[in-house]
């Protein structure tokens, strides 16, 4: 009876130790699939991430060979030797020290976001000084041509000012700007006197440009009228002339 009773002692034992080991088995194959899982999904998030930072890093690039052609170029050189306010603003602009090169070789999503980050950031550095170099030299180019300048003295002012858009343009972003920026370590110009004179720059090209217009408006009322009277006058001689022949006849 006692050998009966081992018996089934030792089958119980062995029937729960298959139950455990197959329990073993099958978490370690579970945990090996999900790490697998988990391998692949990385990989792509990584791969993703790592597209997205070397697409803006290109843009990047570009925006810095369009820097380094704009500050080299005479027409900024010649205005930022002005011993005026905008002269010095733009030839501090002209000076100040690029964002360092981001480089995507991060391995993961989160790390790779913030060298996205660094890109964006950079390439809005970029873009904000352009505009500031373009408002900058755009009521420069106003002020040096004059009020009472002639019409090749305007010609010349419009063909700057084509040239300045043309150089600005590749520089100044057209996506829109991020909501949060990292805090990165890129040199900018102190905000104050830079946006008191862009604000001023674009209140003066904004008033001159008003000016132009009721200039323009002013004109064309002056010449309706000039013609209207003109018309007025030479319908009057007409009539008079008509009643002058009519007497002769009679």
């Amino acid at each position: 009876m006692l050998e009966n009773i081992s018996k089934v002692m030792n089958n119980g034992n062995k029937k729960k130790m298959i139950v455990l080991i197959t329990g073993f088995v099958v978490l370690a194959l579970v945990l090996c699939i999900g790490a697998l899982c988990w391998s692949v999904q990385h990989n792509a998030r990584v791969k993703e991430a790592r597209k997205t930072c070397e697409v803006q890093v290109a843009q990047v690039t570009k925006a810095n060979k369009s820097w380094n052609k704009l500050i080299k170029n005479s027409l900024l050189v010649s205005f930022a030797k002005e011993d005026s306010e905008n002269g010095k603003l733009l030839n501090k602009l002209m000076k100040l020290r690029i964002p360092e090169t981001v480089v995507c070789n991060a391995n993961s999503p989160e790390a790779l976001g913030a060298q996205n980050a660094q890109a964006i950031a950079a390439a809005q550095w970029y873009s904000d000084n352009a505009q500031r170099i373009r408002s900058i030299t755009s009521i420069m180019i106003d002020k040096a041509a004059g009020d009472e300048s002639t019409q090749e003295d305007k010609k010349k002012e419009e063909e700057s000012q084509k040239q300045l858009q043309e150089l600005t343009a590749p520089v100044i972003r057209k996506a829109p700007k991020v909501n949060r920026r990292p805090r990165l370590n890129i040199p900018n110009i102190p905000p104050d006197p830079v946006e008191k004179a862009t604000r001023k720059a674009q209140e003066e090209a904004a008033e001159k440009e008003a000016n132009r217009e009721a200039e323009k408006k002013k004109n064309a009322a002056e010449k309706k009228a000039a013609d209207k009277k003109a018309e007025e006058d030479k319908k009057a001689e007409e009539d008079k002339k008509a009643e002058e022949d009519k007497k002769a006849e009679e």
